[in-house]
């Protein structure tokens, strides 16, 4: 008797291939300057997420092109369908009901204050010492969910800069007293800057963030949304999500 012998895997390729004629030919991704995860070098984007998601689209053999652009802009860009998806963003349930997130993360991300150097108020793990201190974040960040809930109850209070850089000189002057950022690239930033003498990471991280890329809602076919979570979960198990988390380590964090 004659069987079929083709895997679900396989299965799922073909759909993708069936239905590739209904997506557009080639994808638009957009994303924000945010270094070390995303930066421009030689006129081209680079750093970790942007090596991720170039050797996901590698594996889906997608045709792409990656833009960067103001935070605001690229959230409105893949709302509006302008867009077919973003990264690097974090998952809340405000933004689960206009977009469609990988099943994983591309990476997770550690949450943390930076201050002046000589800060004299103590960290303590139930963040009592945040109560009606003014905190610097980037203009449309969501920094994650704790920090989140920080700043609608009011506990804190948001002070919004249009550039990384300006929490720096908001620190520097006394108009905020934390800036609020993922700790390397809070690092980073005060590494290429003038204040790397006057500012520091203060006490631990608040709290693991994890971003992911997303997709537009109705501008992607769900075939390649499910062959995208299909091929990102073979670079975890082949070890090359691995491998571009430790170049990062190698190249950026360790320099």
């Amino acid at each position: 008797m004659f069987r079929l012998g083709v895997s679900w895997k396989a299965g799922l390729l073909f759909c993708f291939a069936a239905t590739a004629a209904e997506q557009p030919s080639s994808l638009r991704l957009v994303t924000l300057e945010y270094p070390p995860y995303v930066e421009i070098k030689d006129d081209k984007p680079d750093g970790l997420s942007i090596w991720l998601v170039e050797a996901l689209m590698q594996r889906l053999q997608q045709e792409h092109r990656i833009e960067v652009l103001p935070w605001k802009r690229a959230l409105w860009q893949l709302e509006t369908g302008a867009a077919d998806a973003v990264f690097p963003v974090l998952k809340t349930p405000g933004r689960e009901t206009k977009m469609v997130f990988m099943a994983e993360p591309l990476t997770n991300e550690n949450v943390m204050l930076f201050s002046r150097c000589d800060e004299a108020i103590a960290f303590d793990s139930e963040l009592k010492f945040l109560r009606n201190k003014r905190v610097c974040v980037q203009q449309g960040f969501s920094i994650g969910l704790r920090a989140d809930e920080l700043f609608q109850t009011g506990w804190m209070e948001r002070v919004n800069a249009n550039h990384q850089s300006d929490c720096l000189r908001m620190l520097h002057m006394g108009v905020a007293r934390f800036y609020l950022v993922d700790r390397y690239a809070g690092a980073y930033v005060i590494q290429q800057s003038q204040y790397k003498h006057v500012v520091r990471p203060f006490g631990e991280p608040l709290e693991m963030t994890p971003v992911y890329l997303a997709w537009n809602k109705d501008s992607v076919d769900e075939h390649l949304i499910t062959a995208a979570n299909d091929a990102f979960e073979q670079m975890l198990e082949s070890g090359e999500h691995q491998r571009l988390l430790q170049r990062f380590q190698d190249e950026v964090v360790s320099r």
